[in-house]
């Protein structure tokens, strides 16, 4: 027998399974006779390469056993075994491995335990007690485990769960886990069995049941039921979530999630997905009939139940059209049963054009609003939204020239009528200095007309303004000093830019007679702080002169972040 000594580097070995010699550690070829010199035939049924990479190596010519000890690092095919010590026998093909070993296989599922036997090609084998961490970081465990055809994995008293162990003090079980008398892993058919199973949340057991399986983690969309939600609530007590994934085609599927609550009962909810050849959609719809309202009779059981749902769809090269919808039965429903906290809600309907320099929007909107406060008579409708976007292909005195223009229709039943049209031109030149300087002038004038009425008259409470039709003109101008500075490392780019602006705008235009609808909110932050008007929409507009001062920093990655 020749023995490869300790050595301070660790020993890599590379096996054909097929080649002539084994190369055994130099000092061992110096001391062994030319007998003990014959190479092993390291041969598993199919011939491949095996990589070793060991602290020691040796190899026992007459029992023809390979030992690998120290630090052991063994590959075959996509299939890797480390441990403390392994032993491959040439004869029955048998792996045997000791002390903390791990077995990462080609679907990425790594196995740990203390000791294993694995035979045909490291596919098939008996441990005692197995850790696997599965491609999605749940973890199987089980004791007295087999596995075989290099596809089934049968552990007894076996163990599952997708969740870490919580890091609250005195935790000791992950969330939830299901523990069985026999847990089977089918690889080929992608599933996980359990026989006898327990159902725990938080290491007590909740429910029994004699069979049940899912899918394992390499499968991303086939149907069966999902993890299970625990939660509870003053509104609704106790309650449970246990989602059915319904894979109804590939362009379509479905998730049914029932949930049960002790002191309401269940709310039947559900969410469809489906793609077209032209877009795709989505909806989710909750109902329930509830066991008591605030507001109801005894034995009330009026239905309660939203809808939500958008999508989006070409028409051709140039349109494509979307919509968004958001409804509720009542007002309180959607913030008892937790399922949003909105105060308003949004249904939408949009047209979009874009051909080159042109853009084009149509949209119409109507909202709910669902505080106490809000009256359904004074909430408002809108439609249309029309907005158009031209950028002049030619420059005029050195500058780019845009084009805007603005058309809206808003209606309430009780409360301001507003129709509005507006248009506005854009001027805007930069130039570049030999040093680097970067000086930019530009301008605009807007020019809007608006026909109102209903407009409540703040100096005479309880009395509107007479229908009227109001036009405006509302210039800007301003420059801006920048100076650039760059830094490229590694194909990331990094630039500083300090910037001064000056801008003014005449202080006409913004009259309470015509009614806020759009700008309610002034908005001032880092993301328009250089914003020639910072008000979100047209009924008001940012006056007087200002100077803006900042330092701009931005960063592009290879990727183009």
């Amino acid at each position: 027998m020749s023995v490869g000594s300790k050595r301070s580097l660790l020993f890599l070995a590379t096996v054909l399974m097929l080649a002539p010699s084994f190369a055994l550690p130099a000092n061992a070829q110096q001391s062994a006779s030319p007998d003990q010199q014959s190479s092993p035939d390291l041969s598993f049924p199919d011939s491949g390469e095996v990589l070793m990479q060991a602290d020691e190596l040796s190899y026992d010519k007459e029992t023809r056993i390979v030992t690998a000890s120290g630090n052991v690092e063994l590959a075959y095919g996509e299939r890797v075994l480390v441990a403390d010590r392994v032993t491959y026998n040439e004869t029955s093909g048998v792996v045997t491995a000791d002390g903390n070993v791990a077995l990462l296989d080609p679907q990425g599922d790594v196995a740990f335990a203390d000791h294993l036997v694995l035979r045909n090609e490291m596919r098939d084998g008996v441990i005692d007690t197995l850790k696997v961490l599965l491609s999605d970081n749940s973890r199987l465990a089980g004791h007295s485990v087999v596995r075989s055809g290099g596809n089934i994995t049968t552990l007894h008293r076996g163990v599952y769960s997708p969740c870490d162990i919580c890091e609250e003090k005195g935790q000791t079980t992950p969330l939830w886990q299901i523990k069985a008398f026999r847990v089977v892993h089918n690889k080929q058919e992608k599933r996980i069995i359990y026989e006898d199973a327990f159902m725990e949340f938080f290491g007590v057991p909740v429910f029994y049941v004699p069979y049940f399986s899912h899918p394992d983690p390499t499968v991303k969309r086939q149907s069966g039921f999902l993890p299970p939600t625990i939660a509870s609530s003053s509104e609704l007590g106790q309650e449970v979530e246990v989602p059915y994934f319904w894979a109804i085609s590939p362009d379509k599927d479905m998730t049914l999630i029932p949930r049960f609550t002790t002191k309401e009962g269940p709310v039947y909810q559900g969410e469809y997905r489906q793609r077209f050849e032209s877009g795709q959609m989505k909806a989710f719809a909750t109902g329930t009939w509830p066991r008591t309202r605030q507001t109801a009779t005894p034995g009330d059981t009026d239905f309660r139940g939203s809808l939500f749902g958008d999508g989006e769809f070409d028409i051709d090269e140039y349109w494509k059209w979307s919509f968004r919808t958001e409804l509720a039965t009542d007002d309180t429903y959607l913030r008892k049963y937790d399922l949003s906290t909105a105060t308003d809600l949004i249904n939408n309907i949009n047209a979009t054009y874009v051909n080159g320099r042109n853009s084009f929007t149509a949209d119409a909107y109507y909202f709910r609003r669902l505080l106490a406060t809000d009256s359904e008579s004074t909430t408002p409708w809108v439609a249309p939204v029309l907005q158009y976007e031209y950028a002049y292909p030619d420059q005029i005195l050195g500058g780019n020239i845009g084009l805007s223009a603005n058309a809206m229709i808003l209606g309430r039943s009780d409360g301001p009528q507003s129709r509005r049209v507006s248009s506005t031109v854009r001027w805007d030149k930069r130039e570049t200095s030999a040093s680097g300087f970067v000086y930019r002038l530009f301008g605009s004038l807007r020019g809007d007309i608006y026909s109102v009425e209903d407009v409540p008259n703040t100096a005479m409470p309880g009395n509107d303004f007479e229908p009227q039709t109001i036009t405006r003109a509302l210039p800007t101008i301003g420059t801006e000093w920048s100076y650039p500075l760059a830094r490229s490392d590694g194909g990331v780019h990094q630039v500083i830019e300090p910037i001064v602006q000056l801008i003014y705008s005449p202080n006409v235009g913004n009259t309470v007679e015509i009614p806020d609808e759009d700008s309610l909110s002034f908005e001032f932050d880092d993301t328009n702080l250089f914003s020639e008007d910072r008000f979100s929409g047209l009924d008001r507009w940012e006056t007087g002169g200002r100077a803006n001062v900042g330092v701009r920093y931005s960063i592009y990655t290879p990727d183009g972040a």
